[in-house]
C-alpha cells in the first residue's frame, strides 16, 4: 500500500535477529506480515513475534496472529491472516494508550472484524489517538454501493466509517479507529434492514439454520428443544429473520 559466514550458533542467531529488526523497520513490514507462504494461514501455533528497539522511549513491538501487549511509551502492529483472501492489520502509534493494552483482531464467520483493545482489567479502552486498519479481502463487484461499518454496542446500530480508502489493485480497505468495536463491509441495503430490527425482549426469532432463539436479557437463548418451547414458549409467534440479524445479538 504506501507502501563470511560463521559457523558459530551464537553468530547465526544474531545475524537473523538482525535481519528481523531490519524487516520490522522497513516500510516492507505489512508485505512481510502478509505472507502466507511464509507465516501460513492463521495458524495459532505458527506465530512469529518480530521485535526491535528503535528508541531509548519507545521500544517497537510487532506479532503475527497473536496479540500484542502494548504500554503508553510504545508503538506496535498486530498482523491476522485468517485464510488465503483474508488478511487484518494494525498499526498503533506511540502514546495511543495511558496504560498496558494488549491489541487483538480476529473475524466473525459473517464476515465482520473484531478489533480488540483491552486495558489489564479486560475492559475496553478509547485509543488517545486513531488506529491505522488494513484489512485484504476479495472485493465485492459492485463496490460502489459497499462501505466500511461500525456496530455500537449499546443500540446495535451499524455506523458508517469516514475516511475509508479501498484499493482495489490489492483488494485492501484502509481505515482509522478511534475505539475497538466490530467492523464490516456491508452494503447499504443490508445496513438498512439490521438497523430497522427492532426485537423486543421474549420475542421468538428463527435463522437459516432453523434453530430458534429467544430474546434474553437482551442477548438470544438457544432453545434446545420442542418440549422447552411448549412449556416455555406457547402461543408466542416466531419471526423468521436473515443470520446477520441474530448475530447482533
Amino acid at each position: 500500500m504506501k507502501n563470511r559466514k560463521k559457523i558459530y550458533v551464537n553468530s547465526l542467531l544474531f545475524a537473523s535477529a538482525a535481519v528481523l529488526l531490519v524487516l520490522s523497520a522497513s516500510s516492507d513490514l505489512r508485505r512481510a506480515l502478509f505472507n502466507k507462504a511464509a507465516f501460513g494461514y492463521g495458524a495459532e501455533s505458527n506465530a512469529i513475534i518480530i521485535s526491535g528497539n528503535f528508541s531509548p522511549n519507545a521500544p517497537r513491538v510487532s506479532a503475527v496472529n497473536v496479540p500484542v501487549s502494548l504500554s503508553f511509551n510504545q508503538s506496535g502492529t498486530v498482523s491476522r491472516t485468517f485464510d488465503q483472501l483474508n488478511s487484518a492489520y494494525l498499526r498503533v502509534s506511540e502514546g495511543t494508550v495511558d496504560e498496558p493494552v494488549t491489541f487483538s483482531v480476529s473475524r466473525h464467520t459473517d464476515g465482520a472484524y473484531i478489533i480488540g483493545a483491552k486495558d489489564s482489567r479486560g475492559d475496553d479502552v478509547v485509543f488517545n489517538q486513531p488506529v491505522e486498519v488494513t484489512i485484504v479481502m476479495p472485493f465485492p463487484e459492485n463496490l460502489m454501493d459497499y462501505n466500511m461499518y461500525v456496530l455500537s454496542p449499546e443500540t446495535r446500530k451499524w455506523t458508517r466509517v469516514s475516511g475509508v480508502d479501498f484499493y482495489s489493485y490489492a483488494s485492501e480497505i484502509s481505515f482509522e479507529i478511534e475505539a475497538p468495536g466490530v467492523y464490516r463491509l456491508m452494503s447499504a441495503s443490508l445496513v438498512n434492514a439490521l438497523n430497522a430490527a427492532d426485537f423486543r425482549e421474549g420475542m421468538l426469532l428463527r435463522g437459516s439454520n432453523r434453530r430458534i432463539y429467544a430474546i434474553t436479557n437482551g442477548r438470544k437463548y438457544h432453545i434446545r428443544s420442542l418440549q422447552e418451547l411448549r412449556n416455555n414458549y406457547r402461543g408466542l409467534p416466531i419471526s423468521n429473520v436473515i443470520d446477520e440479524i441474530l448475530d447482533l445479538y
